[in-house]
């Protein structure tokens, strides 16, 4: 028996791990080494009145062996139980790792015979890949009737929100459709139709049919659209640029039997057509100068009809009438209207014309400008869909004003400047929407061949100045005429003058102003070309009629200058360079004759 600190033996632990013999032994080791402790303890009588210290003390570390023994075992116990978990998982782990190696060894063996037969597994694949796929297609072409109804009925709905989706649809199946006759083409050993699938992809391609029919409907109703519906528009500018992705896609991947559908240019030449279908009752108004347009009653005796009243009867109550020059007749007597017979004869108006020609030309020139706020915004900016429509605007206007220009000389004055004045606003309107200035001249148009390639605005312009200068030849040699019959004027400093000279620039002056309240460009400068003309060939007459070498030629010259710089030069002086610079050959040509 070992002695620890303060000569009491240390009774060792017990290890819970050894056999049961060795831990009996210990325990008589142990009671004998108690008892020979106690007596140790009691061995002299002052030892007995520390009994109950020492009782307490025992006590004591008998409890905490104990607690120390119970703690001990119980960890054992738990150390044994996770140690027979982990043999019962070890277990199960061995059981499948034999079962995989058995497995393994089994496809080892399998595979042994594959490598042999691997054609044919391979062709067996394929074979279970192509039934596959033809289940599939099936499935699609059984559905295809249905699909394409479904996509009808959303068309004949009216329902311009699904526009889209039934495009988006019809879209797929006819994806469908074209993958099918292609793959018949190329899978079928002799050339055969498709027998009963015909009838389904037919199905498909109607329903594709008629909503092409309606797309092309639509888009020829632009104008409207883009006012009343500016999404069905906006719609059908996505489905373009749909369909333009997917022609570029089926190029790029050499997609040969799909045929590309060009939807870009196809809404251009509907666009376009729409254009002229809108134009075409103008184009036939322009043609139609000359013809009658109109009734006018006349009576027995060429006097115009006015009104008229009659009784229930028919019998002729009341008129109102004019002559030959307009002035208007006094009243009918009863006896007169008894007697009066009415004829109606066909002429024409050329006030009608006229107001129906340019309610016409205004009509359309407001659409223009509308297009430019309500078309082009719904589509997208890359189209440039304004400078399209204006394009098509643009010749329309040319052609009629080109149909206009061969008739010009059978027109009135105060038509061709209602004419003239119409073409300058609309050249003013299209530069307020931002057109360059080289676009705004009116192009060459199809009939202007026969006059040269000149467009039928400048021929209106050139009738009107013609006329211009014949009526001012005709004054100035009247009032040359007058000049020579007629006696000088005499000045307050002595000298003499005539006034036809005053009298010949204010009347030009007076035409040329008129031109230049309707515009600053090419119309006032046609003017001043003729008005250049006109002065030259005054002078030119002035000289003729006057002694030739005589101061009265210098006095002409020197007259014709000084009023051609105080008198045209402030109306002149208001056009652009191009006149200005007109106007110094005049000067230049004026010096000349001094």
């Amino acid at each position: 028996m070992n002695k620890g600190k303060g000569g009491r033996p240390n009774i060792s632990k017990p290890d819970v791990g050894q056999p049961a013999e060795s831990i009996g032994q210990q325990a008589l080791e142990a009671k004998e080494a108690g008892l020979a402790d106690v007596a140790r303890l009691l061995a002299s009588p002052d030892d007995l009145a520390r009994l109950v210290q020492l009782r307490a003390e025992v006590s004591s570390k008998l409890t905490s062996a104990r607690s120390t023994l119970s703690s001990g075992a119980a960890a054992q116990i738990e150390a044994a139980k996770y140690g027979l978990q982990l043999l019962d998982k070890s277990h199960r782990h061995i059981a499948k790792l034999r079962q995989c190696i058995d497995k393994i060894d089994h496809l080892c063996a399998e595979c042994s015979t594959l490598v042999e037969n691997h054609e044919k597994i391979r062709a067996l694949s394929h074979a279970h890949a192509n039934v596959a796929q033809v289940l599939e297609e099936l499935g699609d072409i059984i559905d295809l009737p249905s699909r394409a109804a479904a996509v009808g009925d959303i068309l004949a709905s009216g329902d311009d929100g699904s526009f889209v989706a039934a495009f988006e649809g019809l879209t797929l199946l006819e994806g469908t459709a074209n993958n099918i006759k292609e793959a018949w083409r190329r899978n079928a050993k002799k050339k055969a139709d498709l027998g009963e699938l015909a009838q389904y992809l037919t199905q498909v391609f109607n329903a594709m049919t008629m909503f092409e029919r309606r797309l092309w409907s639509l888009a020829r109703n632009y104008h409207a659209l883009a006012q009343q519906q500016p999404r069905m528009l906006v719609d059908i500018a996505r489905i373009v640029e749909m369909q333009e992705q997917m022609d570029a896609h089926y190029i790029a991947t050499k997609a040969t039997y799909v045929r590309p559908r060009h939807y870009k240019e196809r809404l251009m030449l509907e666009m376009e057509a729409a254009a002229s279908r809108r134009f075409a009752p103008l184009q036939a108004l322009c043609g139609q100068h000359g013809q009658h347009n109109t009734k006018v009653k006349y009576d027995q005796d060429c006097n115009r009809v006015l009104t008229e009243a009659r009784d229930y009867l028919g019998t002729l109550t009341d008129v109102e009438r004019c002559d030959t020059s307009g002035r208007p007749l006094p009243g009918a007597t009863d006896a007169e209207l008894a007697m009066l017979q009415i004829r109606e004869e066909d002429v024409f108006d050329e006030g009608l014309w006229l107001e129906a020609l340019l309610g016409g030309f205004a009509a359309l020139e407001t659409e223009l400008a509308e297009a430019y706020d309500f078309v082009s915004p719904c589509f997208p900016p890359q189209y440039n869909m304004f400078d399209s429509i204006f394009q098509m605007y643009h010749v329309q206007f040319a052609q009629a004003l080109d149909t206009v220009g061969q008739v010009s000389p059978s027109l009135s004055t105060a038509g061709q400047l209602k004419l003239m004045q119409w073409v300058c606003g609309y050249q003013n309107t299209l530069r307020g929407l931002g057109m360059q200035e080289e676009l705004v001249g009116i192009p060459v148009a199809p009939l202007s061949a026969n006059s040269e390639g000149q467009p039928g605005f400048a021929l209106l312009v050139d009738s009107y100045t013609d006329r211009m200068e014949a009526t001012m030849t005709a004054w100035y040699k009247a009032i040359l005429a007058q000049d020579l019959a007629g006696q000088p004027q005499q000045m307050s400093d002595g000298t003499l003058r005539t006034p036809g000279v005053i009298d010949f620039f204010r009347m030009l002056n007076e035409q040329v102003s008129v031109l230049e309240e309707i515009s600053h460009g090419e119309v006032l400068l046609s003017a001043a070309r003729r008005s250049l003309k006109l002065m030259a060939n005054f002078v030119a007459a002035q000289q003729a009629l006057l002694t030739p070498g005589g101061a009265a030629a210098a006095l002409a010259g020197r007259i014709a200058s000084d009023v051609c710089g105080h008198v045209l030069m402030p109306c002149m002086m208001r056009g652009k360079g191009k006149h200005q610079a007109l106007l110094a050959n005049f000067v230049s040509f004026s010096a000349r004759c001094v």
